[in-house]
């Protein structure tokens, strides 16, 4: 009787809630295995556990395989073959937490083509310029030195090329885009709790095997935060480095702040909310000066061009004063370490940024056309610094060296003006497919256009002081980002297609 009634409850329970709670759960008991000194393998094993329980209680596998894919997106969880370590591009072949839920997700797509039941696969224009940029990159295979390194981002470019497809060619109804919708919210509140729990405690939580910043980061970022190396505890979550959390942040809030003005489900709007509340505060507690002017620029575009569509232009008129009230509240109640941060920061960690910049642009001039090589930047840059050579550098600081903190620069010093010309075509083309994603009439799709554009802007920005695009998980970020605004692309093109046949046919669409 007892096994016919908790059936019944699931049947009756909401899928959303489920997942929900099946993701939470899963989180939860994540989090305490790490942190109890669980192994990687013990970890392994209750994860396999998870998953097989999570796909049971969801009721819709395919759907708890997107929840999945995105929440696990951010994870540094991956086991590494052929390793180059170093800094600036992929570091060696990796299969990831993500692979694990992306590969199903492959399967049922593949499955769908292959029985008839879809035959029109979507490869949005962006991505032909950077799957081009890839290919530059295999010039480099063939003419070395470096062969092993392009192969090794050649590789993470295909998994990020790949990643973008899935979202694509899955996500093409309204309830996919509010489910996609709801994974990222709800990485965002998990990422941001997290965060929040490390600050409270002031130091990290243990979870270093999920990608939380380590010791020894933790206390170099204290050291190059505030004037006399104060200490100063900046929070990470799961992503490594506080400027990266920060950057995750800015790039998911604006999309959570649009969602707030639109009339979606009950669910997304919760979440959404949740996400904007959270993610605020662990956004300020990164002590991210660019993470908090590029949040700043992208919720208060967003707040702008929401009155762009006509419908959402009239509604919450009250939410918009709430929002920009609360968010005065969540600064003013952090105004110290605003304060702090603005006016006592170490100003040492801005001057080497432009001391690597100088290194990058000695390299451009040298070999202005094709560059130096992909993923090859450490490797070459030693006679172009004040150390004269690799051999010096690598004595001062181990296999680590440091990287230019600019992807413009990055690409231009490994891959020439040729590299950057596609790079920028690249660019080019997805801010054309945002604007055009940003004229579809659904205001939930609207909604989701100008978060995402926003969100996209941020990276812009970013990547004028990090190479946040050429980290593994970062980028897988960026590409789910991209892949939200390619999605609603295709569903504005395919309804106003419908649309113009409705209208010819004189029927209503």
């Amino acid at each position: 009787m007892g096994r016919g009634l908790f059936a019944k409850v699931l049947i009756g329970t909401p899928q959303w809630i489920l997942l929900v709670a099946t993701a939470i759960v899963s989180a939860i008991v994540t989090i305490v295995i790490v942190s109890a000194g669980g192994g990687k393998y013990f970890f392994a094993l209750c994860g396999g556990i998870g998953l097989v329980f999570g796909v049971l209680l969801s009721g819709n596998p395919r759907l708890f395989f997107l929840y999945a894919v995105v929440l696990t997106a951010p994870l540094d969880f991956s086991k590494r073959f052929i390793k180059v370590p170093h800094m600036g591009g992929a570091s060696a072949i990796r299969i990831e937490m993500i692979d694990i839920f992306l590969i199903p997700l492959i399967l049922f797509i593949l499955r769908d083509f292959y029985k008839g039941y879809r035959t029109d696969f979507r490869m949005p224009e962006p991505l032909k310029w950077w799957i081009l940029l890839g290919l530059l990159g295999g010039y480099f295979i063939l003419m070395g030195p470096y062969r092993t390194n392009a192969v090794l981002e050649i590789f993470r470019m295909l998994k990020l090329t790949v990643l973008m497809l899935v979202i694509v060619n899955e996500v093409v109804r309204r309830k996919h885009f509010e489910h996609l919708a709801a994974a990222m919210m709800l990485s965002v509140i998990l990422q941001s709790i997290i965060g929040i729990l490390q600050y409270i405690n002031d130091k990290p939580l243990g979870l270093h095997l999920l990608g939380e910043a380590t010791p020894e980061v933790v206390e170099l970022l204290s050291k190059a935060t505030l004037q006399g190396g104060a200490w100063v505890y900046r929070i990470s979550a799961l992503l490594g480095h506080a400027n990266l959390f920060s950057i995750f942040l800015s790039s998911q809030l604006p999309i959570a702040l649009a969602l707030l003005f639109a009339r979606t489900r009950l669910f997304v709007r919760i979440l959404s909310m949740l996400a904007l509340l959270t993610g605020c505060m662990a956004l300020i507690l990164t002590l991210s000066r660019t993470g908090w002017v590029t949040a700043a620029a992208a919720m208060g575009a967003v707040m702008l061009l929401s009155f762009w569509h006509p419908q959402l232009r009239s509604q919450f008129l009250v939410g918009r004063l709430a929002v920009i009230i609360g968010g005065a509240a969540v600064a003013l109640a952090f105004s110290g370490k605003i304060m702090q941060r603005l006016f006592k920061s170490d100003e040492g960690a801005v001057d080497v940024r432009f001391e690597w910049l100088e290194v990058a642009w000695g390299m451009i001039q040298a070999k202005p056309v094709m560059g130096w090589g992909l993923n090859t930047f450490v490797f070459q840059m030693g006679p172009f610094t004040q150390y004269g050579s690799y051999d010096k550098m690598y004595d001062v600081y181990g296999e680590n060296l440091p990287v230019v903190h600019n992807v413009y620069a990055l690409i231009t010093a490994e891959q020439g003006f040729v590299g950057m010309f596609i790079f920028l075509i690249f660019i080019i083309s997805i801010l054309i497919m945002g604007f055009k994603a940003l004229s579809v009439k659904n205001q939930v799709m609207h909604a989701l256009a100008l978060g995402g554009i926003c969100g996209f802007g941020v990276y812009l920005l970013d990547w004028l002081a990090s190479f946040s695009l050429r980290m593994d998980h970062m980028g897988r970020m960026f590409f789910i980002l991209l892949g939200l605004i390619a999605a609603v692309n295709y569903w504005r093109i395919y309804n106003e297609k419908n649309l113009k046949v409705c209208t010819r046919s004189g029927l209503t669409p």
